[in-house]
């Protein structure tokens, strides 16, 4: 019977054998390193290129909305202040309240526009600012979270102002009337009211012409800070431009991307 004789105690390992360990152990670690680096870096690319499909996303909206309110609603809100100052100083109160009221809402719809949360929280969080590799970028977008700061300060101003213009016409018309054309206002289209919207048996508060004109007065200087708060529309939307541009040009397959 043959017998196995086990290894000497004192049996020591060659120099080659520990040096054969040694590189494979290396090997295994500097594998292991270069692979989470490069899961990292896959990582980083997949995120950045998620950041910048929803920014664009966005920023699409935005040119759509500025759009909007710097053609079609302006015109429109300002023919409206126009039609109120003529059928004030022109028309009786008594038996065109649904001419005047209706105006006067229609002058005093006030649609203004949002900063977009996605753009602004991207600029302020510098982690998600480290994703975004390209310079150009980089640099359009701190060119808008300048404009839109100094917008977003003038813009808390306006709407205090129309906050208040809008408190002031309760001394024009009674609440449950407005109650009614405010229902109306909420399901128009183009946030505009016609005629038909007005109740039919609408009677107003008061009809000394005196208080329309002061009514006026308030609308005209909320009228006058509009149209400043429209120039800073226009240069919003410009960038927003600028920035869609600039997201084209430096990432031109953005659109054929699929991100898992």
């Amino acid at each position: 019977m043959e017998v196995h004789h086990p290894h000497h105690p004192s049996h020591k390992k060659k120099w080659s054998e520990y040096i054969l360990e040694f590189f494979m152990l290396f090997l295994a670690v500097t594998l292991g390193f270069f692979a989470e680096n490069v899961r990292e870096s896959i990582n980083k690319n997949e995120r950045e290129i998620e950041t910048i499909i929803t920014l664009k996303q966005n920023l699409v909206k935005d040119t759509i909305r500025l759009n909007y309110l710097t053609t079609e609603y302006i015109n429109t809100y300002e023919s409206w202040v126009d039609s109120s100052h003529y059928y004030i100083n022109h028309l009786n109160a008594k038996g065109n309240e649904r001419i005047i009221i209706r105006s006067l809402f229609n002058a005093t719809s006030w649609q203004t526009f949002y900063p977009p949360e996605f753009a602004y929280n991207l600029i302020q969080n510098p982690e998600a600012m480290n994703l975004l590799k390209n310079k150009n970028l980089k640099s359009e977008l701190l060119n808008y979270a300048s404009l839109l700061k100094t917008y977003s300060e003038y813009g808390k101003f306006i709407i205090n102002t129309c906050q208040d213009v809008d408190t002031s016409f309760t001394h024009l018309c009674y609440p449950k009337d407005i109650r009614i054309i405010i229902n109306k206002l909420v399901y128009s289209p183009n946030h505009f009211l016609n005629l038909n919207d007005m109740p039919s048996d609408l009677v107003l508060k008061t009809y000394d012409k005196k208080d329309f004109l002061h009514y006026l007065e308030k609308v005209d200087y909320a009228d006058f800070k509009l149209k400043d708060i429209d120039f800073n529309y226009h240069e919003i939307l410009n960038e927003t431009k600028l920035l869609l541009n600039v997201i084209n040009k430096e990432y031109p397959d953005l659109n054929s991307l699929v991100i898992k």
